[in-house]
């Protein structure tokens, strides 16, 4: 997350997309707040059958993860957690 003051010259930045900034996140927390505090996700997939969509995060990790938020249909935050970044997944020869 970078900072700029009302002249538009940078006063800060720091790193955002770490567990420690994940877990502060709390359920009920609005889509928009999330959007402030840590940025747009890398992608989202609805799941309409439960009206939610998640938010998924890439984030620095050596364990091939990312982190996903469930948001429901009222625009707030459900739940977070880690989960298996998909494009970490071999490619699969059988279904081509």
């Amino acid at each position: 997350m970078v900072d700029f003051d009302m002249t538009g010259r940078m006063i800060g930045w720091k790193q955002v997309l770490n567990l420690q900034h994940f877990s502060e996140i709390e359920p009920g927390t609005s889509a928009q707040d999330l959007l402030m505090r840590i940025g747009r996700p890398v992608s989202t997939i609805a799941i309409p059958r439960q009206q939610l969509v998640l938010w998924n995060y890439r984030y620095p990790t050596n364990d091939c993860l990312w982190y996903q938020f469930s948001v429901g249909h009222d625009g707030r935050v459900i739940s977070g957690s880690t989960g298996i970044d998909p494009r970490c997944d071999p490619p699969n020869f059988l279904f081509r």
